[in-house]
């Protein structure tokens, strides 16, 4: 029963007083009679959701900017906004901007992140990934550029994403690979 009613649909504010509610309510003392192998998995469980909470974060703030909510709310610019609302300096707030923003520009990336199949970090991966692609793309290939980079996350890195441009735009764009006798032309002729 509490398990059903834990995974009704809420309203994103509905959601967000459930999960500050349950995370108050927390017994911390139970740990202490806990094994090793328990207090491994809860840790890791913890972060995973993190990652989830962040990447709702990211998006959140990627709308507020898109609709300039704090423009209109206060007249003040939504970094500015972040700074003050979270004790932060101006590189670290507009830091987060440029991060939501990126969560943005991927839709499947948001939404693995939102659902928790993927962390933040690897969402960095893939935007600075899929920069590393062409921008001839189409849109059908950068979405399928998109999934690629997404399935490599399973894998690798966040910082091994970008090298991964390459087998990316291999599979998605092989037309578009630049050929290495051309590259050797170039060198040669410098």
């Amino acid at each position: 029963m509490v398990v059903s009613m834990l995974k009704q649909t809420r309203t994103t504010g509905a959601a967000l007083g459930v999960v500050r509610e349950v995370l108050s309510g927390i017994n911390h003392g139970q740990r202490a009679g806990i094994g090793h192998a328990e207090r491994v998995e809860l840790m890791l469980e913890a972060r995973r959701l993190a990652e989830q909470v962040q990447g709702l974060a990211g998006v959140l703030t990627a709308e507020v900017d898109r609709h300039q909510s704090s423009m209109h709310l206060s007249g003040t610019p939504l970094t500015s906004m972040l700074a003050t609302a979270e004790n932060k300096d101006d590189k670290e707030a507009a830091r987060s901007l440029f991060e939501a923003r990126d969560l943005a520009r991927l839709p499947q990336v948001a939404d693995a992140v939102l659902h928790g199949n993927t962390s933040t970090g690897h969402a960095h991966g893939v935007a600075n990934g899929m920069a590393e692609l062409p921008r001839t793309l189409d849109a059908g290939q950068r979405q399928q550029a998109e999934a690629a980079f997404l399935r490599h996350a399973q894998t690798v890195t966040p910082n091994e994403l970008p090298r991964k441009a390459a087998e990316v735009l291999a599979e998605v764009a092989p037309e578009q690979v630049p050929d290495p006798a051309d590259a050797a032309r170039v060198e040669g002729a410098a």
